[in-house]
């Protein structure tokens, strides 16, 4: 597992985390290369924000909820069974040519150089 931030810093300075998230998709890299042959396969998910019982408080006043929505295009946190189901895929005989990689479940984040926030305002 990585983070968005792996790729696209953070909005609140985190710079351990984001350096191991960058390291942890380099090593599946390797990963991937080294074992390919051995039908190994090795991927990576990029999450975004997830809403779960360790990141609740980020998110539980509506003064921190609007700073981190205004990064996120879908406008909304990720929940965990959709990065589950992300990670079943990978484990299944349908990823079975897909090694090296990773894959984003940002609700958009990666894909954003800024957000337009739905009352009409862009946000940095």
């Amino acid at each position: 597992m990585s983070s968005v931030v792996a790729h696209r810093g953070s909005a609140i300075a985190q710079i351990a985390y984001t350096a191991s998230k960058g390291g942890v998709e380099s090593m599946t890299r390797e990963i991937a290369m080294t074992y390919a042959r051995d039908n190994i396969r090795a991927n990576c998910v990029a999450a975004g924000p997830v809403l779960t019982t360790r990141t609740a408080h980020y998110f539980d006043t509506e003064e921190k909820w609007k700073t981190r929505r205004q990064h996120i295009p879908s406008g909304r946190l990720g929940k965990p069974e959709e990065i589950a189901a992300l990670v079943c895929f990978l484990l299944s005989d349908n990823a079975a040519y897909q090694t090296g990689s990773t894959i984003f479940a940002d609700g958009g984040i990666s894909a954003a150089y800024i957000t337009h926030d739905r009352n009409g305002q862009d946000t940095p």
